[in-house]
């Protein structure tokens, strides 16, 4: 039985038609419509229904902060219509346009078969883990397999690469992620491709979130100095030492550390592991 998920006002164009890039003049005023099994986007101009099972990518842009007041966030949706391509972009406000993007990605993967080895390497162990087969389950911010719960604001880094599953080489994602103040890794492999890259999507939207608050930091060399030296254990009142620094001007970069939210309470924050991670090789304490 068909069940409407989300209905909403926002603005929608077509970017890809069939395969034949058109240019975007003008987004039309559109209602859109999430059940279960479809989207439909209605405007004065197009009306255009997307099958779920025929959705193999979906993308969230976000404007930059500086921007907001000018220009809105938006989202591609990218499908198949008789074996071409075609990507409809959905444009509105920021927070309604997360939501949506949750509820369509738990329509997306919920349910699907996933192979897994969690942790596969952990502490910079690699783990004698097997392969397990499990059912995919999503709610926001969160992947759930078989009762185990992973949030996204855990991820540290994504990628794809080539593993051997059962005699077979196939295209996994490898997700690092920091778990109890501990580095794992874990490969997750779905056999339908389509709905692998949409996981990779679903994982790496609040990694993307976090990753672009630490460039927009925009940290010197001794601001990531400090973060390394916070991470490797060492307490704030020891780095003047370890730094050969006066207490005062160490002092002035825990405050910028902390206005750029990399530290609270003397402790590095989401942001500042990312940012740890992100810059080890610019990093020479």
């Amino acid at each position: 039985m068909e069940k409407i998920v989300a209905d909403f006002i926002a603005k929608s164009t077509i970017s890809l038609d069939k395969g034949v890039k058109r240019r975007i003049e003008n987004f039309e005023k559109s209602r859109i419509i999430l059940s279960n099994k479809r989207i439909l986007v209605a405007s004065k101009k197009d009306r255009i229904v997307i099958p779920l099972l025929k959705i193999f990518d979906v993308r969230k842009i976000d404007v930059p902060e500086d921007l907001k007041d000018l220009l809105e966030d938006s989202m591609k949706i990218a499908f198949v219509t008789n074996k071409h391509p075609t990507v409809v972009v959905i444009k509105g406000d920021g927070e309604k346009l997360n939501k949506f993007f949750y509820l369509l990605m738990k329509l997306l993967l919920r349910g699907r078969p996933v192979i897994y080895k969690h942790p596969a390497i952990k502490g910079g162990v690699v783990l004698n883990a097997p392969w397990k087969e499990g059912v995919l389950n999503v709610a926001r911010g969160i992947i759930a397999i078989d009762g185990i719960k992973i949030k996204l604001s855990s991820i540290r880094d994504i990628r794809k690469e080539i593993r051997t599953v059962k005699n077979k080489e196939v295209e996994i994602l490898n997700v690092s992620m920091m778990e109890n103040g501990e580095a794992t890794v874990s490969y997750f492999y779905v056999p339908d491709k389509r709905v692998l890259n949409l996981l990779g999507r679903y994982i790496g939207f609040e990694y993307a979130e976090i990753i672009k608050t630490v460039e927009k930091a925009n940290l010197s060399k001794l601001e990531k100095q400090v973060l390394q030296a916070i991470y490797s254990g060492i307490a704030i009142d020891g780095l003047p030492e370890i730094l050969g620094l006066e207490a005062a001007d160490v002092h002035r970069v825990i405050y910028s550390l902390e206005q750029k939210k990399m530290i609270k309470n003397g402790k590095l924050t989401i942001y500042g592991e990312v940012a740890v991670s992100k810059y080890t090789e610019d990093i020479n304490v």
